[in-house]
């Protein structure tokens, strides 16, 4: 049953994390509703493992009350005078205001709590419409537990005895094609999913550990761990040693997002690379401002959802359904592919973008992912908490 909450006119953003957590017994928590989709596409609050997650988030409401100034009691002498004992008191009130405001000041620095199952960054601190100092979450990184395999370019080679994978240190990539995987399980499964979004065309790819969804989710800051940032320094570097080299990227899942950060760190001209993308999880419409301002070639079909990838095409098209009007601004912009000529009064290549303008809209606009996309908002102020809105969007 829902606990009822009061409302709030400025909320900032943030709700109660769950009818837990209202402050009644411990700290008052709330998070941020831009962490709503990722939050969503990360945890089944219907599964134990969800449970769990759920369970450590609202730990966070035991964290200790404010001690700072126990130790400052008064301490009268017996033969102290009034005079005496006033001044005592005065100081003693001007150090608990000095231990005080130290100890605001702390509390307001952000924090990480660290369990089994999740990691959180949060703050503590006073707005004018709460009573006492609440928790208030910024971040929730799942923590994704894989192989220890490391990520990065595989190279796929045959021998007597079979195929394998190895590592590529340096890679040449010249009229390859290379895929980028979503966050996957080990390199191999990354290799499968290149062989069914490729058509098996792939020897190359670009392999990302399950620990990369920690750092590349759509509303996280920009805070990546050191393997994400490995990864990503690899990425830049491969990007600038085949720069001159003809290249067809397929990326897919986080892989996008991974993509973005490389290209932050990279301001090669990139017009011999092509990039399609699948499943994309990203910011797509700031994705694809980098991409055109290095020349880079994306067509005009260069979106897809393929849901024979596990588990990865809802989320792609959550992504998309949030940032619908930004995302259709940024492709109707983008120059067409230069064709040559057909005798043709209209260049064929204009009818592949206006279909991929269609199917991008006729994603974001499906009606239950457009409901769900604009939940963050109409969450504010409501009588409903953060998790209670999880569990009604995601039944099973």
């Amino acid at each position: 049953m829902s606990v009822s909450m009061a409302r709030t006119s400025k909320s900032d953003g943030f709700i109660f994390f769950s009818p837990q957590t209202l402050g009644h017994v411990g700290r008052t928590v709330k998070i941020h509703t831009n962490l709503f989709f990722d939050f969503l596409c990360s945890v089944n609050p219907h599964s134990a493992e969800g449970q769990m997650v759920i369970r450590d988030i609202e730990s966070l409401r035991s964290l200790a009350e404010n001690k700072a100034t126990a130790a400052f009691d008064p301490i009268g002498g017996r033969n102290d005078s009034a005079e005496h004992i006033q001044r005592k008191h005065k100081i003693q009130e001007t150090l608990k205001r000095m231990a005080t405001i130290a100890h605001h000041k702390k509390l307001a620095l952000e924090n990480s709590l660290i369990t089994k199952n999740v990691r959180v960054y949060y703050n503590i601190y006073i707005r004018e419409t709460d009573i006492c100092p609440t928790v208030y979450i910024s971040e929730i990184q799942v923590i994704n537990k894989g192989n220890k395999e490391a990520g990065g370019f595989y190279e796929a080679t045959t021998g007597a005895f079979g195929g394998k994978l190895i590592k590529a240190a340096k890679c040449n990539l010249e009229g390859k094609t290379v895929f980028v995987s979503a966050a996957t399980a080990t390199a191999y499964d990354a290799m499968k999913d290149a062989q069914v979004v490729s058509k098996g065309i792939n020897s190359v790819v670009f392999f990302n550990p399950p620990s990369v969804t920690e750092d590349l989710t759509f509303g996280k800051k920009n805070r990546l761990t050191e393997t994400t940032q490995t990864l990503v320094k690899e990425f830049q570097a491969t990007l600038r040693d085949n720069k001159d080299r003809t290249v067809n990227w397929v990326v897919a899942g986080e892989g996008a997002a991974l993509l973005s950060h490389a290209l932050d760190g990279s301001n090669e001209n990139l017009e011999k690379h092509s990039f399609k993308f699948v499943n994309p999880k990203a910011d797509l419409s700031d994705l694809l401002q980098k991409l055109s301002a290095r020349k880079a070639d994306m067509g005009n079909d260069f979106i897809s959802i393929d849901k024979a990838l596990k588990n990865s095409a809802f989320s792609s098209m959550m992504v998309i359904a949030t940032q619908k009007d930004a995302l259709m601004t940024r492709l109707t912009n983008l120059p067409l592919r230069k064709m040559p000529e057909m005798g043709l009064d209209v260049n064929p290549e204009t009818f592949l973008r206006l279909d991929l303008l269609k199917k991008v809209s006729d994603v974001a606009s499906l009606g239950a992912l457009t409901s769900i996309a604009r939940l963050p908002q109409a969450l504010e102020g409501k009588s409903i908490s953060f998790i209670e809105a999880v569990m009604r969007v995601r039944t099973r």
